[in-house]
This record gives C-alpha cells, sequence and structure tokens, in this order.
C-alpha cells in the first residue's frame, strides 16, 4: 500500500512540475531583421521606426510616441548579453523627453523606460 502511495505521489509531483510553457513567461518580438548572428547599428537605424511602433504596441503608457526620433543607439555587447539602448526623443513632450528602447542583441524588443536603467 505504501508502494502505491509512493508511486501515487510522484506521478502527480511529475504533472505539477513537468509542464510547458506559461503565459506568463515573457513573448519578445522580433523589431530588427539581423542579416548575421547579432544586429548591427545600422540594422537598429534602418528600423527605427518599426521598434517604436513595436514599443507603442506592447505598452499603451507609451502612446503618443509614435512621432518620436532616433536620437542615439549605444552599442550592445554579444558576448555580455547587454541589450542595445536607442534613444528616441520627442520635442512635443513635457515631461519625458527621452525614451530609452532595449533591443537584445538578436533584435527582440526587451523592454522601454524613462531612466535608461
Amino acid at each position: 500500500m505504501k508502494s502505491l502511495f509512493l508511486v501515487g505521489t510522484l506521478l502527480v509531483a511529475g504533472l505539477a512540475f513537468g509542464h510547458a510553457d506559461h503565459e506568463h513567461q515573457k513573448k519578445m518580438t522580433l523589431v530588427a531583421s539581423c542579416k548575421e548572428e547579432f544586429c548591427k547599428e545600422l540594422e537598429l537605424t534602418e528600423s527605427a521606426q518599426s521598434i517604436i511602433d513595436a514599443v507603442i504596441k506592447a505598452d499603451e503608457r507609451r502612446a503618443g510616441w509614435e512621432k518620436a526620433k532616433l536620437v542615439k543607439v549605444e552599442e550592445g555587447d554579444p558576448k555580455n548579453v547587454k541589450d542595445w539602448k536607442l534613444s528616441y526623443s520627442d520635442e512635443k513632450k513635457s515631461k519625458a523627453k527621452i525614451l530609452y528602447v532595449f533591443v537584445t542583441v538578436k533584435g527582440y524588443l526587451n523592454g522601454s523606460n524613462f531612466s535608461g536603467k
């Protein structure tokens, strides 16, 4: 009887912990087409409008930034898995004039903020 209980417990535990992806895991959006394994600055610059469009689609709080212009691209480091940091400016914004957008070295949107960190 004890062995039957043990086998049943192990089966239930296996079902509880061995399962597929969850919806709460972050799904990243590809925002830049990179010709090589890692994105180059030019590829991100050429994708600047589609990147800001993806940010707005992913986060409704960023609505109103569609006319923002890319002003700076800081290099990501594939060896240290650092994201590219793109700075967008919109002169019509009174408070936050710079929106920082983070794109992985492989070209996926990884978030945005106003602190740049």
